[in-house]
């Protein structure tokens, strides 16, 4: 399915209301807010600096993982699961909460001092598809990766991935979720 004019027109409305809900909170709490302009901040997880700090804002309370997009037959590691991701904090907008990406995925969804592990299991993979691994398919792809990552997560927590056919992109979407 492609994009239509209306739905770019809907993401990007989506995107602004989450910039106008992050730029009340740094008001709020008296934090400088300065939308990112580069392309070289875009492209490393940056949507805000507040203040000094650069920021993603996440319109969702998930942690996406990673995409397989299966019109480019390639897995998409995302940010902040990117070694070269330089977002340093995330703020959840439904959550109102603003932390360090770090410190948050290290308490909370993975071992202690695995999240550069993970990284490096994660970054083999980018930009790759199931064939270059000797997989048979995407979700036998999908299924070795859970298991390489799944040791490394705190018990609670699985690494799972959706087929969301009745998306725009015809993609697997993987995510860290409680179990």
């Amino acid at each position: 399915m492609k994009f239509t004019e209306e739905k770019i027109f809907e993401l990007e409305k989506h995107e602004i209301q989450s910039l106008k809900m992050f730029r009340r909170y740094c008001e709020k709490n008296n934090i400088r807010f300065v939308r990112a302009s580069k392309e070289s901040d875009l492209k490393s997880g940056i949507d805000v600096w507040a203040g000094t700090i650069p920021t993603d804002v996440k319109n969702t309370n998930l942690i996406y993982v990673a995409n397989y997009d299966i019109k480019q037959n390639k897995f998409f590691v995302r940010h902040p699961f990117k070694i070269k991701s330089k977002a340093k904090n995330y703020f959840f907008v439904k959550k109102e909460l603003f932390v360090n990406i770090e410190e948050y995925l290290n308490e909370k969804f993975i071992k202690p001092g695995m999240l550069l592990q993970i990284k490096q299991v994660l970054e083999k993979y980018d930009f790759t598809n199931f064939a270059e691994h000797k997989k048979n398919s995407i979700e036998h792809f999908l299924c070795s990766i859970k298991s390489e990552v799944g040791k490394l997560l705190q018990k609670r927590y699985s690494f799972v991935y959706y087929h969301n056919l009745d998306s725009i992109e015809n993609r697997f979407t993987v995510v860290l979720e409680e179990r």
